[in-house]
């Protein structure tokens, strides 16, 4: 990037902000990401944001874009209404492919991506296309910008994408690059601080598998949990074979490692 195409520090620092305000929320994966959706629209000036999960990248792979719409987080919507309208279009991975900027984009080989429309798609294109006409245009849309990038510590992708409004003033290369930014300094964090919707947490927990949990995590063995808590060993003992079956893993050490790999710098709360 030449230094006329440098971010300004200032919006390095807004995207910073971003991120460690999700970070704060790291352990709740519907949290963090609406705020990501709420910090996107805030910064591009977007009507509608919608980020997640998806299968690792590989270019024109359908099952990817699939995985995607299942998990997206998404924000922005105008009304109900349009917002079903378009979760109905995007159960069919086919039909959404004939978006010509997601179709562009989903045929991409680079891993780690981050592009306005302009980028993806030629105007006469976009503008002659039924899909932008008939579904985008009519609901009030118009182009946008996506982005992926790779998450080794849950062998996925991370995408996002903003949509504008119809008639708003196009997104510009500026925003894709503030984008990828953004994406650089979450990619980091994602599936660690950052828990995403793949992966198990806290959340969901029972108020007594909670307080087990806890007294694990602070070196606890189960029979001191069980006097600190006031249940039986065999309880506390049943509730820790719940928590390796919610984790995902066999045994004590495993359970503390799943925590210390996601939080090594703060107690999840």
């Amino acid at each position: 990037m030449s230094k006329s195409q440098r971010l300004r520090r200032a919006d390095e620092l807004d995207a910073v902000r971003l991120v460690n305000e999700c970070r704060e929320l790291g352990d709740d994966a519907m949290a963090w990401q609406k705020r990501l959706v709420d910090g996107l629209l805030s910064f591009t000036g977007g009507m509608v944001s919608a980020v997640g999960v998806a299968a690792p990248h590989e270019a024109g792979r359908l099952d990817e874009l699939d995985k995607w719409t299942r998990q997206q987080i998404d924000g922005g919507w105008p009304s109900a209404k349009i917002r079903d309208r378009w979760m109905d279009l995007v159960s069919t991975p086919e039909m959404i492919m004939e978006h010509p900027g997601t179709k562009a984009f989903f045929q991409r080989p680079e891993p780690n991506l981050s592009c306005v429309r302009q980028e993806l798609v030629a105007n006469a294109e976009w503008d002659r296309s039924a899909f932008v006409n008939d579904y985008l245009r009519a609901d009030g849309f118009d182009e946008g910008l996506v982005s992926r990038t790779t998450v080794p510590a849950v062998g996925a992708s991370y995408v996002l994408t903003v949509m504008r409004e119809r008639g708003a003033k196009p997104f510009s290369s500026g925003v894709s690059q503030w984008v990828a930014f953004l994406q650089q300094e979450l990619a980091c964090h994602l599936g660690k601080s950052l828990l995403v919707t793949l992966q198990p947490n806290r959340h969901g927990l029972s108020p007594r598998l909670l307080q087990v949990l806890d007294r694990l995590l602070d070196g606890d063995s189960e029979r001191q949990a069980a006097l600190c808590l006031g249940l039986h060993p065999s309880t506390v003992h049943d509730y820790v074979k719940r928590l390796y079956r919610h984790f995902g893993v066999n045994s004590r050490p495993e359970l503390l490692a799943y925590f210390l790999r996601r939080y090594s710098t703060r107690r999840p709360t």
